[in-house]
């Protein structure tokens, strides 16, 4: 296909080019604002990706599928069309795709088949993101997160100094005026309406959302990214999951103790504790770190004060005892199972002597 052939097949709305996209094609949309998608390759080169929101075991799957199979790429990454304003260059971001993407670069290619989005908004990238990331569940926390600020970060309630979570928290709450930014009562509506409109786009729940995104104001960015809800096991690493990061962050918040939240979490990881184990040890190293210590002193204040053989001992006290009626109410449980494991028994006896019976009837008429 000649580029005059490109040129009459996108006039004529034919989206499915399945060759180059040539810049000047996507100049020419953009400038339009014309709202279109084309099927196509493009530059690996011109791609964006964010790299710390990727979950390096799938790359490695994906990377090893395609280099195996003869049809390499399945789906086409979806992206979205802009002009850089540093470079001008067309560039791409990834809306849908981020392992596929990386897993062609680690393969060498230099080009990707993509669905490439025009006249797409900051807000609904960051909208069709987050409703992306919910199929692929082990980066979903981190890049939700993430996702979340940069979308509130283009409305007008961010330039007058309101952040996301203080947007979620005066919504859910119905507060009629928030602090510290001076908001008129209609501009207070219009957030609320944005607030409530993205989260049911999201399809997510507003105190979910709120209780999340107070988290990650008070924990390391660093720690956020690592944040991946599947792991463990012989064969997999240690993760850094939800539950993790809102124990380690709940006992340390805040920016001054950005170290003590990562020497935490690198003991955790190091160890492998499971979710009590982990409890019981942020609560042996909470005495011993303090607000502004580097991260090798609080490593060396674990080293030196935290008795890891303590962890199970700790974590033994938390374990909820059974008061005196809970144990009656399971010793009866458990007698009236054995004696109905008793009377199936007597059953199926009476069963296996009545077939005897038949067995040894049909013996005799046989013998006669």
């Amino acid at each position: 296909m000649q580029k005059n052939e490109l040129d009459r097949s996108v006039a004529e709305g034919l989206d499915i080019l399945d060759r180059p996209i040539p810049d000047v094609i996507s100049r020419n949309l953009i400038d339009r604002g014309e709202r279109r998608s084309l099927i196509g390759t493009i530059p690996l080169s011109r791609v964006i990706t964010d790299h710390s929101l990727i979950d390096e075991h799938h790359v490695q799957e994906l990377a090893n599928s395609m280099k195996t199979s003869d049809r390499g790429q399945i789906s086409p990454t979806t992206v979205r069309a802009r002009i850089d304003a540093e470079s001008d260059e067309v560039v791409f971001d990834v809306v849908d795709g981020f392992h596929r993407t990386e897993a062609l670069r680690r393969n060498g290619s230099d080009t990707v088949r993509v669905s490439s989005m025009y006249s797409c908004s900051d807000e609904e990238l960051y909208d069709l993101r987050i409703l992306a990331a919910q199929s692929v569940q082990s980066v979903q926390y981190a890049r939700v997160a993430t996702w979340m600020r940069l979308a509130f970060d283009n409305t007008p309630w961010a330039a007058k100094g309101m952040d996301v979570t203080h947007a979620f928290g005066v919504t859910l709450n119905d507060t009629k005026r928030p602090q510290r930014v001076d908001l008129a009562p209609e501009e207070v509506d219009a957030m609320k309406e944005w607030v409530r409109g993205t989260s049911d786009r999201w399809n997510k729940g507003l105190n979910q959302t709120y209780q999340t995104l107070k988290l990650v104001d008070e924990a390391d960015p660093s720690l956020v990214e690592q944040v991946r809800t599947q792991g463990g096991g012989k064969d997999r690493k240690a993760v850094v999951s939800p539950t993790l990061l809102k124990l380690t962050v709940e006992a340390f918040p805040g920016s001054e103790n950005y170290s003590n939240q990562n020497a935490v979490m690198d003991f955790i990881l190091d160890k492998r504790f499971y979710i009590p184990q982990a409890r019981a040890f942020v609560e042996l190293a909470t005495p011993f770190l303090h607000e502004g210590m580097s991260r090798e002193a609080a490593t060396q204040a674990i080293l030196q004060n935290v008795d890891f053989d303590r962890v199970g001992i700790v974590f033994e006290k938390q374990k909820p005892k059974k008061n005196a009626s809970e144990v009656r109410d399971v010793t009866r449980r458990n007698r009236k199972n054995l004696a109905d494991s008793r009377e199936q028994v007597k059953d199926l006896q009476k069963t296996i002597d009545d077939q005897d019976k038949t067995i040894g009837i049909l013996t005799n008429k046989l013998s006669q």
